[in-house]
């Protein structure tokens, strides 16, 4: 069982020295909109990179990759594309068989994975949201009589957010 966590970029960057901000390197596809324009790495820098490997995942494409005529295309811009053209089934992996159940779950998640491709980092959710959020989508996989009720979930990692 594969687990990915915190990517590390946003702890290690220190405020106040901006000439550690040259020392940043990542692969593009994954590099924060954000972090792009203004040179400030954040937590929801991470958000963004994490959202690209779900991405990744749902797609079986890479962050960076050449579509059928060979032109290099941005994964995140064509997912974002196929959410608002509600044609989430033509870009996913089509290797992998999903039932009428676990189709509703991608959506869910794309929901979620949408939100986290902001272009401004503000409007991306916290990882520990995004954590609580998947870890109920696996509650309810795990105990199909557990209905997932996606407003209360949110409502509850909102307020587990506030208490800590």
């Amino acid at each position: 069982m594969a687990k990915v966590s915190d990517f590390g970029t946003s702890t290690i960057a220190p405020k106040d020295k901006a000439r550690f901000m040259t020392l940043i390197q990542g692969t593009y596809g994954y590099l924060d909109p954000e972090y792009l324009q203004t040179g400030q790495i954040t937590e929801k820098s991470d958000v963004y990179s994490f959202a690209i490997v779900m991405l990744e995942l749902l797609t079986g494409r890479k962050a960076i990759f050449l579509d059928d005529e060979g032109t290099e295309r941005n994964l995140a811009s064509i997912f974002i594309l196929h959410m608002k053209e509600n044609r989430l089934a033509e870009i996913l992996d089509h290797q992998i068989e999903y039932g009428e159940t676990s189709m509703e779950q991608i959506r869910v998640i794309s929901d979620v994975i949408i939100e986290c491709l902001s272009v401004t980092g503000d409007k991306r959710p916290t990882m520990t949201y995004i954590s609580t959020f998947l870890q109920g989508l696996i509650t309810s996989q795990v105990h199909p009589w557990i209905q997932v009720n996606a407003e209360e979930v949110e409502c509850l990692i909102l307020n587990q957010e506030n208490s800590q």
